[in-house]
């Protein structure tokens, strides 16, 4: 691994760091220190591996809470008033409410007595559906326009959930969604409210870059729905009370003579005829052959390759007509491994953990149409999601089938026994607010929810995640350590008990996600459960299984033949079709554009390139993820 390159300077002014207000710029400062060795440190999100101490005079002992377009301000007073996210768009200053939802603009009046401040009401903040999840928004501001930046934090996984993007329409005075921010970067902090910054030229633009408590910053790319995790460099790690964003403004920097040299662009002219014929007639000799030939070629092609064949050249695309999804080969050819599913507004992409292969299938227009979906689980090639906050559907992306569910409270963890098609499709769903917590509906034999109350007591509401169907009952994570099992005894009552109170002791020093996981087939010992424990930032992977006798979880450090899917919302767990995928748990990230897995041998992160592994790292860092709405699928075509 390449290590990080520094740069010293005694002062700003003696040497003049190669720094470019393309880049997005990350400065750090050690208060603690003595004012001989105070230093500030410029850290480029684009070039990780380059970092800056520079020693400014006029910042020395200074907490600097602010930054605009390279011009840094101390704030006093922090956040003890009622605006947060000061900022500024044609000459004027707007920000938004802490005590609600609501943008004022600051109208400011020099007088002869002092300065009148008022507080004009503009509108409310964008309010997409929350979805049971906490809201933080952010105003930003350039010259021409006002932006807003809406982060749904998942406070039980502790992760930010979605990301949404607004523009203020000044003349309607209405918030539009964006979907792309082009070549523009917005920065900002997730625990600091008050100054988020808008850069309007970036070399890698697109992107919502976000410096988290933790120290680390989560680049997501607004077209590609994906987000990324960074590390800062060591030298940063718990230097500053505060670190800012900044736009480095290179003038007073290049004073003294200095120059940096222009970037030049060089144009090749390519005369007309020449682009006609490479774009039209340039086809390869190979493929001179009988149009029967081709096709019986075809015949022989499945997946990805038919798709690449046919896309190459008009004699071939000819010869290898549009297929359906239920071809006999490709259903075959899918049986190796779950998929992991990316479901997007126009379309939804099926990746092949095992050859990386991507393949695309419109979303049903009834399905564009809605404003935001949400996918809670998923089992036997179905999903179960949701609509409008609160309407639960089942959605087969192989088959375009949508089957409606009866309407009823927001539901915060969802399972289902079966298939919809089966006449034993039951879903259970648990909630932590109001007077009854779970909640079952038999699929296809009643059109009303049943309602369960659980006597918590003087304790704090319990939250159920990843439940699962096991015979019987229903075993679910509880608060992120213990398991709970549900049964239903005489008269349809419910039966609530423990089955393991306290967490296992993992070795990770950092905050860990728990994932149960369900086993279609049983482990040893007739065991049907599994615990995954991973780090933060996927720096430890640890897997136990639970012994009821002991009442106690086990550590165990293999997983046999049998192979693990981790996702937010359902895990999967199944014997291994070929030796090549078991013993891994595989993860929603990618990595090169290849799926991310754990080997438990191996004891680090990999990725498969064809049938052979490649790549060796052990962390999530350098990986990405596709937001909010993937989940790891079964195909099935009926």
């Amino acid at each position: 691994m390449e290590e990080q390159k520094q740069i010293f300077c005694s002062s700003v002014y003696d040497q003049i760091p190669p720094m470019s207000a393309n880049h997005q710029w990350l400065v750090a400062q050690n208060l603690d220190a003595e004012d001989e060795t105070e230093v500030q440190i410029f850290y480029n999100v684009d070039d990780p591996l380059r970092h800056y101490r520079c020693q400014i005079p006029e910042l020395l002992g200074k907490d600097v809470r602010g930054c605009y377009y390279g011009w840094v301000k101390k704030v006093t007073g922090g956040v003890d008033g009622i605006l947060q996210c000061l900022t500024c768009c044609n000459g004027k200053v707007y920000a938004s409410v802490i005590t609600g939802e609501l943008v004022v603009e600051l109208s400011i009046v020099v007088k002869d007595t002092g300065v009148a401040i008022n507080l004009l009401s503009l509108l409310d903040l964008p309010d997409p559906s929350v979805n049971g999840h906490r809201r933080h928004s952010y105003l930003v501001g350039t010259c021409k326009d006002i932006f807003c930046v809406c982060l749904d934090l998942d406070e039980v996984a502790d992760t930010i959930y979605y990301v949404y993007l607004f523009k203020l329409d000044m003349n309607s005075k209405t918030w539009e969604e964006l979907e792309d921010l082009k070549d523009a970067t917005i920065s900002l902090e997730i625990y600091d409210y008050l100054y988020p910054e808008f850069h309007s030229r970036s070399e890698l633009g697109g992107y919502i870059h976000i410096l988290s408590e933790n120290e680390r910053i989560y680049s997501y790319h607004v077209k590609d729905k994906t987000i990324s995790l960074s590390s800062m460099p060591c030298c940063l790690v718990g230097t500053s009370h505060v670190s800012t964003w900044a736009m480095l403004e290179c003038k007073r920097l290049l004073e003294g003579g200095h120059k940096q040299e222009e970037e030049k662009i060089v144009v090749s002219k390519v005369k007309s005829h020449e682009a006609e014929f490479i774009g039209t007639t340039d086809e390869s000799h190979l493929l001179n052959l009988p149009f029967g030939v081709l096709e019986m070629i075809m015949a022989y092609s499945v997946g990805v390759e038919y798709m690449n064949f046919r896309a190459s050249c008009k004699l071939c695309y000819f010869a290898a007509p549009i297929i359906k999804w239920s071809n006999l080969q490709l259903q075959a050819y899918s049986l190796v491994s779950p998929w992991l599913m990316v479901f997007g507004k126009h379309n939804i992409t099926l990746i092949d953990p095992m050859f990386g292969d991507k393949y695309f299938i419109k979303t049903p227009r009834e399905l564009e149409l809605i404003s935001e979906v949400k996918i809670h689980c998923s089992r036997f090639g179905w999903l179960l999601m949701r609509k409008d906050g609160r309407a639960l559907f089942f959605f087969n992306p192989l088959t375009s089938d949508i089957r409606e569910l009866p309407r009823e409270t927001y539901l915060e963890s969802v399972d289902f026994s079966a298939p919809p098609t089966s006449p034993d499709c039951m879903v259970i769903g648990f909630t932590s607010h109001g007077e009854c917590h779970v909640y079952i509906l038999f699929v296809g034999r009643e059109s009303f929810w049943r309602k369960y109350a659980l006597g918590f007591g003087n304790d704090d509401p319990y939250l159920y995640r990843f439940p699962a169907f096991y015979g019987g009952d229903v075993y679910a994570l509880c608060n992120g350590k213990g398991v709970d099992v549900f049964k239903w005894g005489v008269d349809d009552k419910l039966i609530w008990e423990c089955v393991l109170e306290e967490a296992p002791i993992s070795q990770c020093t950092s905050k860990t996600q728990h994932f149960l996981v369900k086993c279609d087939h049983k482990y040893k010992c007739d065991q049907h459960l599994i615990l995954v424990i991973v780090g933060e930032f996927g720096e430890s992977v640890e897997v136990f299984r639970p012994n009821e006798d002991a009442r106690k979880w086990e550590k165990i450090d293999d997983i046999g033949r049998h192979m693990i899917y981790i996702g937010d919302k359902t895990c999967l767990c199944m014997e291994a079709k070929t030796s090549k995928m078991e013993n891994k748990i595989y993860f929603p990230r990618l990595h090169s554009g290849k799926i991310v897995f754990y080997s438990l041998e191996t004891r680090k992160f990999h990725t498969f390139d064809g049938n052979n592994i490649s790549g060796s790292f052990k962390d999530f860092f350098g990986t990405i993820k596709h937001l909010p709405t993937n989940a790891w699928i079964e195909p099935a075509w009926s």
